[in-house]
């Protein structure tokens, strides 16, 4: 990625559980994505160059995957993947780790 977009959590005060807000740096367009069920505890940008996609852990160890697009009326996300635990078992600490290397498409 170019650093032209950040992100960064924020929990809901009062009902604890986490959104995470998008920002293309270059045009101050900025999305919130919501739906984690607990507090974000891990959040990262695929490395792709081709498509903004970030990724979300939350406190309860469900996984989310957003596709962020910029279009004429500003930053969209589309859920792409989205795990949720059944049974959550005591303290664990919870990561969200891309693979670093994605081969290049077959020509």
């Amino acid at each position: 990625m170019s650093g032209t977009y950040i992100a960064y959590a924020i929990t809901t005060p009062g009902k604890g559980c986490g959104v995470v807000r998008v920002v293309n740096r270059d045009t101050d367009d900025r999305i919130l994505i919501k739906g984690m069920r607990g507090a974000v505890v891990d959040l990262s940008f695929a490395h792709t160059k081709e498509e903004v996609v970030v990724g979300a852990v939350d406190s309860l160890g469900n996984l989310f995957v957003h596709k962020v697009t910029e279009g004429s009326s500003g930053l969209t996300s589309e859920r792409v993947v989205e795990v949720l635990r059944e049974v959550v078992e005591g303290e664990m600490m919870h990561r969200l780790i891309w693979c670093p290397y994605l081969p290049e498409p077959v020509t």
